[in-house]
């Protein structure tokens, strides 16, 4: 009798702590967690992507031999891609220690557009040996895939579409973010019976380029010049680069020339004008003249630097 009931009390125990252990995983997969990040939000099809791995849990994770990371795309709801049917043993080929962090790198298919994010399922307590089975699956962060599109056809489209043509471009540091932006000058469109031109500021924000900036001219006189010497330069060495550009009027009774400038930082235009009026026996009347904003103290190494410029009227 005595012999039963130790075999009794035996099981009992290996219950109760068969339970407490289904408990105590059950409470590992609703709390633990990995964090999954990618080094970038945009890459092109084919490309490489990095991302890194944290093992939140209190034991060690391992993912599957054969297919580690699903790649899912999203329409309405997400999608896994089709994967074929593994061929080969599908054991835990690659396992990280409780806390975990490591960096991997792959390489993403020749796929459509869109946005995309890696599912990776785990087993959690696993051992290396082991056949892999699925207990849990977390997601990366969301990343578009996106052919890469040249500069220049970003331009030329973009003139196109406001009924002109590509003048010129050139890339410059807008914002101080990780992407360059670009700056565009369109020509020779026409409207109200006048030539327009106009100088844009593109950026690269959710995937797509968008405009920042924008100051347009309609030259409806011969003598009239726009956007000359177009560039960007870093003015008050912050990082972020000014715009600059000349522009020039004249007629019988004298001119002007005027140099712009543009601070992202400010979001102020600046300028510096020298005009030439003709007076009485031929003599010449030179006038120069400061935008009023460059008064203000802040705006002092842009006001220092438009005085060092030499600028002269046409006539």
């Amino acid at each position: 009798m005595k012999k039963y009931l130790i075999l009794f009390f035996l099981i009992l125990l290996v219950i109760i702590l068969l339970i407490v252990w289904m408990g105590w995983k059950g409470y590992q997969l609703q709390k633990g967690e990995i964090s999954i990040t990618t080094d970038k939000t945009e890459y092109e099809p084919g490309g490489i992507l990095k991302v890194k791995i944290k093992n939140n849990f209190k034991e060690q994770i391992c993912f599957s031999s054969c297919y580690p990371y699903l790649l899912e795309s999203k329409n309405e709801n997400w999608e896994s891609y089709k994967y074929a049917e593994c061929q080969e043993f599908d054991g835990n080929g690659h396992c990280m220690k409780a806390g975990e962090l490591k960096a991997f790198e792959l390489t993403l298919p020749e796929v459509s557009e869109g946005l995309h994010r890696l599912a990776i399922p785990i087993c959690i307590g696993c051992k290396s040996e082991d056949t892999f089975k699925e207990e849990k699956r977390f997601y990366s962060n969301e990343f578009t895939i996106k052919e890469k599109v040249e500069e220049g056809k970003v331009a030329e489209s973009f003139c196109q579409d406001k009924g002109m043509i590509l003048k010129k471009e050139f890339l410059l540091n807008f914002d101080n973010d990780e992407d360059l932006e670009i700056a565009v000058l369109c020509g020779e469109g026409t409207s109200n019976g006048g030539l327009k031109m106009g100088l844009y500021v593109l950026d690269k924000q959710d995937y797509e380029y968008k405009l920042v900036l924008e100051e347009e001219r309609i030259r409806v006189a011969q003598h009239e010049v726009y956007f000359e010497n177009l560039k960007g330069e870093d003015i008050d060495k912050n990082g972020i680069d000014e715009i600059l550009f000349r522009e020039d009027y004249w007629g019988a009774l004298g001119g002007c020339a005027t140099l712009f400038l543009y601070s992202p930082h400010y979001n102020e235009w600046f300028s510096k004008s020298v005009c030439s009026e003709y007076l009485e026996l031929g003599e010449r009347k030179i006038k120069t003249e400061l935008s009023p904003n460059l008064a203000s103290e802040k705006y002092k190494v842009f006001k220092d630097f438009l005085l060092q410029q030499e600028i002269k009227p046409i006539i």
